[in-house]
């Protein structure tokens, strides 16, 4: 049927990609039980992966299960308190059973592929050191309520967090407004640049500054295609903002330095320094 194809394709494309597990763990088990509690969740997910979920994000799995995230609503979950439930039209898909079987297919591949990459001590703020997102992913898990990752370009910030994409080797057709002087110092110090035209009192420049949690994404070029390196979370190296100018166009950009909590595991800093 066209609706369960696409159901399936959704979930395929939005949940089961491996980037996150709470998704999937509860999808899992509200196939197995008729409800199933936040707490359960959190008491599943500590056993299993040792770190304990913030609220945000379990006030997100709604949003996303049920695709309003990427502004394709459908009926998936109901909540009620911190009780989540199948929707009741949902349960009528599942009659189907190659669709059920399907969809438990593709939620298994998605936790035996995320058990694969996860690693505790490379868990930062939900994202997995050195491993690769989309800018969508990005802004799933930081727990943002709809997907504007056609509008995030180099950087955005939402709910004081700022995530930071990088190409480092900027193909040579960009204009020259867009060639941007972002480079590694060393492999714990990025010196990060503002888009062209923004002034130090910019607010957008402002928000960078106050945010509660700045994210360095960072890919080798264009031809690696749409995901980036997670680097984690950084800092602004005190004294480092200041004004500059681009040398072709003059336009104003801001140069910051920013220092890596985790300094950049020494294989994928080679990689992504190398010509």
């Amino acid at each position: 049927k066209p609706a369960q194809k696409e159901l399936l394709e959704l979930f395929s494309l939005e949940i089961a990609n491996a980037k996150r597990i709470e998704e999937v763990l509860l999808m899992k088990q509200l196939l197995i039980q008729n409800e199933y509690s936040s707490d359960q969740l959190l008491a599943l997910i500590e056993e299993t992966y040792h770190y304990a979920p913030s609220k945000e994000t379990l006030d997100s799995l709604e949003r996303n299960l049920n695709f309003e995230f990427i502004k394709n609503p459908k009926s998936v979950i109901d909540v009620a308190g911190n009780i989540y439930a199948l929707h009741a039209s949902f349960k009528e898909q599942l009659k189907n059973t190659v669709f059920s079987n399907f969809l438990n297919d593709v939620l298994n591949y998605a936790e035996r592929k995320f058990n694969n990459l996860y690693q505790l001590d490379r868990l930062q703020n939900g994202f997995i050191l050195g491993e690769k997102y989309s800018r969508k992913d990005v802004c799933r898990i930081l727990n943002w309520d709809k997907d504007i990752s056609s509008t995030v370009y180099g950087y955005r910030t939402q709910k004081k967090m700022t995530p930071c994409f990088v190409t480092y080797k900027k193909s040579a057709d960009i204009s020259s407004g867009t060639q941007y002087n972002d480079h590694f110092i060393d492999s714990q110090t990025f010196a990060w640049e503002s888009r062209s035209n923004r002034k130090l009192n910019s607010s957008e420049i402002q928000d960078v500054i106050n945010s509660d949690l700045i994210l360095l994404f960072v890919k080798k070029s264009d031809g690696e295609g749409t995901d980036f390196y997670c680097l984690g979370e950084v800092s602004i190296v005190e004294g480092s903002i200041s004004q500059a100018y681009m040398p072709k166009s003059n336009e104003p950009v801001v140069h910051f330095k920013y220092k890596l909590k985790e300094a950049v595991e020494q294989k994928l800093y080679q990689y992504l320094i190398s010509e």
